[in-house]
C-alpha cells in the first residue's frame, strides 16, 4: 500500500488539483485511480510522473492508473476513460 501512496503524492506535488486517490488490487499491486481529468496531454502528465517515481526506483511493483469520470450523487459506477499499466 505504500507504493500507491508514493505515487499519489507525486502527482499531487505537481498538481494538488488532481483527483487522485490510491487502492490495492487483489494481488496487491497498486492501482491509482484519477477522477474527471479529460484532458489527454495532462493524463499523460500524469502517467509520465508515475513512471519517474517507478524509473527512480521508489517503487518496484506494477501499477495500473485508471482515469475514470466520475457521477457525482449518484449510484452509477465511474466511467473508465482510459486505464495504463507500467
Amino acid at each position: 500500500m505504500h507504493e500507491g501512496h508514493i505515487i499519489v503524492d507525486e502527482i499531487k506535488a505537481h498538481d494538488p488539483s488532481i483527483n487522485a486517490t490510491w487502492t490495492n488490487d487483489d494481488r496487491g499491486q497498486p492501482n491509482v485511480v484519477i477522477r474527471n481529468v479529460f484532458d489527454r496531454e495532462t493524463q499523460d502528465a500524469i502517467v509520465s510522473w508515475a513512471q519517474a517515481v517507478k524509473t527512480a526506483g521508489r517503487v518496484r511493483r506494477h501499477i495500473t492508473i485508471d482515469f475514470q469520470k466520475e457521477i457525482p450523487h449518484s449510484d452509477v459506477p465511474d466511467t473508465i476513460l482510459r486505464t495504463e499499466h507500467f
